[in-house]
């Protein structure tokens, strides 16, 4: 076990929690037990994921996804998963744009690592933060598409507007779609994002630029898994648990 407070201070800390600006509450949102016993990580803080850790005896949950909007007020969904939460002393503790920016361990940091992308540099600047990564891998979209599909998930939607063979690429998770503004200015020829935007398919198109969208869930499940890691590392009686949940979105 570990007490709950180090295990909160540890992750604002190496999260630069209260320094990153977002529309979801960050960090500690629910309080349960004192001491946690064991970790559940998942992307998304939906029933499906709180019953689960329940059954598998877990009193902290992680998710990249927050419960609650800083400027909206609370729906009824979010409610009842909080007061369930309360009800088995079930802490919650959300990262999803300081995850988004992490240098290390961010979603498209890591996708960047897997597809294998060289020169390796920031990209999709909003906020005073990076929140993708663009570099060089001079393969033919075929290849491209083969290697997102084993190492990432499947493609949700292609846009094949730009050239066949994809030498610069930008990589920004989940909603990225607006990256595509951003491609021609750093002569990027093809995004790798999360979910389609009705209006940047025709940006896309006259622009001529490819834009392969590989799923929102799916390319946001790497940081949190990494969140994991990084806290079985810092303390060793901790055991932690991913909880997936896909969406297919």
């Amino acid at each position: 076990m570990a007490a709950l407070k180090d295990i909160v201070a540890f992750l604002d800390s190496y999260l630069d929690t209260k320094n990153i600006e977002d529309h979801f509450i960050n960090g500690l949102v629910v309080s349960g037990e004192k001491e946690v016993k064991k970790i559940a990580l998942a992307v998304d803080p939906c029933m499906d994921v709180l019953e689960k850790a329940k059954k598998e005896n877990c009193n902290l949950v992680i998710t990249h996804h927050g419960l609650f909007s800083k400027d909206e007020e609370p729906t009824e969904v979010a409610k009842k998963r909080k007061e369930f939460l309360e009800k088995n002393s079930i802490s919650l503790f959300v990262s999803h744009h300081p995850l988004d920016v992490h240098k290390d361990i961010g979603n498209s940091k890591i996708m960047a690592d897997i597809v294998g992308l060289k020169n390796q540099k920031p990209f999709f600047k909003m906020d005073e933060h990076f929140y993708g990564i663009a570099g060089v891998l001079d393969t033919d979209l075929s290849t491209l598409k083969t290697k997102i599909t084993q190492k990432i998930g499947p493609i949700i939607t292609l846009h094949e507007f730009g050239p066949k063979t994809a030498k610069q690429i930008a990589i920004v998770s989940g909603s990225g779609a607006d990256a595509i503004h951003q491609m021609k200015n750093e002569n990027i020829d093809t995004l790798i994002t999360g979910n389609p935007k009705h209006s940047e398919f025709y940006a896309a198109r006259e622009l001529k630029l490819n834009v392969i969208y590989a799923g929102h869930y799916a390319t946001e499940v790497f940081g949190i898994k990494s969140v994991g890691e990084k806290l079985k590392n810092e303390f060793n009686e901790l055991n932690t648990l991913f909880i997936d949940v896909p969406s297919g979105l």
